[in-house]
């Protein structure tokens, strides 16, 4: 079953007749109804919160001045009257102005000039002289004493004595080079024992020591085969 449908497109009597009909007559009137709106509050004073910029206001309401860099208000009796300010921030003098007013005003108001340096501080006291460090007492030397346990002394002794028996214990060519240091040492505390420093020589400069230093140094002897 087919069915066809077809459309008729409007004249353009109808669509005069369309608009005329939603046209206002100039009889006709309009009327327009007002519409409350609701009314808003101001702000109570406390709920004001002021910008961090902003200077306080005078008590009598005109606004706050305007200060440079240096906290100085404009002048015109010397500021330029453009009211500008220079790169450091400072208001820009009237040209020909006289220096002298300028420093007169601004002391009015308790500025430095930059052109002016602030006082240079009170040079500080001269530090107290240190006093010089008290001299080291030079070591002395140890005096040559017979300690209180040294051995019984070997009468009829002399420096040779002690020279032989020192290279016997030191100069034997089977010891090791350890060995030969060892007994070096033993020999050298054995003098330091009776204030000799320096080796055997020292031995021959105070005859008094040998037969106890031979003692001893028999007594160091003994244990390595050594007999006196």
């Amino acid at each position: 079953m087919n069915i066809r449908v077809s459309f008729e497109a409007p004249t353009m009597q109808a669509i005069l007749e369309a608009i005329s009909a939603f046209a206002i007559s100039p009889t006709s009137s309009i009327t327009v109804q007002a519409v409350p709106v609701a009314s808003v509050e101001p702000l109570p004073p406390g709920n004001v919160v002021p910008t961090a910029d902003a200077p306080p206001a005078p008590p009598d309401g005109s606004p706050a001045p305007l200060l440079d860099s240096m906290g100085f208000e404009w002048d015109e009796r010397i500021h330029s009257g453009s009211h500008k300010m220079k790169a450091d921030g400072t208001w820009m003098l009237k040209r020909g102005v006289d220096k002298d007013l300028v420093a007169q005003i601004q002391d009015e108001h308790g500025v430095i000039p930059s052109s002016v340096a602030p006082p240079a501080p009170p040079p500080l006291a001269p530090a107290a002289p240190t006093a010089p460090a008290a001299p080291t007492a030079p070591a002395v030397a140890a005096v040559p004493s017979i300690p209180g346990d040294a051995p019984a002394p070997i009468p009829g002794v002399n420096i040779d004595y002690v020279t032989s028996i020192v290279s016997i214990m030191i100069d034997d060519e089977r010891n090791s080079p350890a060995e030969t240091q060892r007994r070096a040492e033993s020999v050298n505390g054995v003098l330091a024992r009776y204030g000799l420093i320096g080796g055997a020589v020292e031995v021959g400069k105070h005859p008094e020591l040998i037969p106890f230093v031979y003692a001893e140094l028999c007594e160091l002897a003994r244990p390595l085969g050594i007999e006196c």
